[in-house]
């Protein structure tokens, strides 16, 4: 038996299970939450506007945050060309975000805000966006060594909702140039 067969055959019985047992799954439902990994590398070359991350590319890394974009998160619109080129994930429904959480380091002792973001598709419309905020926060790294880490635990997020269509990102700015790594996981769960 090869995999794909065998992986074809475990997902029918999952869902068979689920079919016959309708409290089994509303109780899966209600308590499974849903996860996005973001890895992403930063270089931070200003200290008063958010970067967001290269288009994708060949003579450009998605991994790497060196588009300055402006002070504030809806400080200035960006054309849909670029805003669809980030490194960023679609909405598929109606979610509420729970935690973000994660790990960063930095090359430099300094305070680095990061902020989700998200942008509207509009297909009726070919106009730039504004993108607005979701959560903004700060990070102080405690060393110049990059092996050293700083934790990232967000439970309370500012605007939490998020709908289906929304497309979320990343953006970041620190007081201090240097490199900043950062790896973060996103908690979503239905609302």
């Amino acid at each position: 038996m090869d995999f794909n067969t065998s992986r074809a055959r475990y997902r029918v019985g999952h869902r068979k299970v689920y079919q016959t047992s309708t409290a089994n799954k509303e109780k899966r439902d209600k308590s499974c939450c849903n996860y996005y990994n973001f890895n992403q590398s930063f270089y931070c070359n200003t200290s008063t506007n958010f970067e967001i991350g290269e288009s994708i590319t060949d003579a450009q890394s998605p991994n790497e945050f060196a588009t300055a974009h402006n002070a504030a998160v809806a400080g200035a619109t960006i054309a849909v060309e670029t805003l669809i080129k980030l490194k960023s994930w679609h909405m598929p429904k109606n979610q509420k975000i729970t935690r973000i959480s994660g790990w960063l380091s930095a090359t430099k002792v300094k305070t680095t805000t990061i902020a989700l973001a998200k942008w509207v598709p509009d297909e009726s419309s070919a106009s730039a966006v504004t993108p607005s905020a979701i959560h903004e926060w700060t990070v102080t790294t405690s060393s110049a060594d990059a092996d050293v880490v700083e934790r990232i635990k967000e439970t309370v997020i500012d605007t939490a909702d998020v709908n289906e269509g929304d497309m979320l990102f990343f953006m970041i700015k620190a007081d201090d140039t240097g490199n900043t790594f950062v790896n973060l996981t996103v908690e979503y769960t239905d609302r």
